[in-house]
């Protein structure tokens, strides 16, 4: 029901990613046995590519930045992309990473020339394992377009998309956002 609900939109982008990218370790066969801290695992990728291709939707998927594990994030990109295939649009790597200063996953020093740095380590790592990935820029905050703009500088030939968030009514965690808000 809910993929032919799907297909029913008509073309989309499938992105899987915000917060809960940054939160999740790549397990591999592993999913780990803290049910709080559960992994994402090969046989969770596997139900994806089963579900992106049935609806026929890219997939934008996201990396953990913030465990700032390049080396797991190659890993965890060579499967996606081995199985996602050509229903893989590309990845992103951290939500909103220029946020990282003012919450526990970097230090209040943490600007974009250390997102740069963390960005270039991963895609090194990443296109050594899965070399034919494509990449998305950072999906940074609301109007954060000095970031945006020193990545597109940066990076423009390397990526295929540079996003960031908008929330009309946000941020979304707003309860008083319903519906009729949309």
């Amino acid at each position: 029901m809910l993929i032919q609900l799907l297909k029913n939109l008509g073309k989309g982008v499938l992105r899987i990613g915000g917060n809960s990218s940054d939160e999740i370790d790549w397990g591999g066969d592993d999913a780990g046995t803290d049910t709080l801290h559960r992994k994402l695992t090969r046989a969770d990728i596997n139900r994806l590519t089963g579900f992106a291709k049935a609806i026929n939707w890219p997939v934008l998927f996201g990396l953990n930045l913030a465990n700032n594990d390049p080396s797991s994030a190659a890993d965890e990109a060579a499967y996606v992309h081995s199985q996602l295939r050509g229903n893989l649009y590309s990845f992103q790597t951290g939500n909103e990473p220029d946020f990282f200063c003012s919450n526990t996953h970097r230090a209040a020093s943490y600007k974009y020339r250390d997102y740069q740095k963390e960005w270039d380590r991963y895609y090194t790592n990443i296109k050594n394992k899965a070399p034919g990935a494509s990449f998305a820029g950072p999906d940074v905050t609301p109007f954060n377009l000095r970031w945006l703009d020193e990545f597109a500088k940066n990076e423009h030939h390397r990526v295929n998309l540079i996003d960031g968030h908008y929330y009309n009514n946000g941020p979304a965690s707003n309860p008083a956002i319903g519906l009729p808000d949309v």
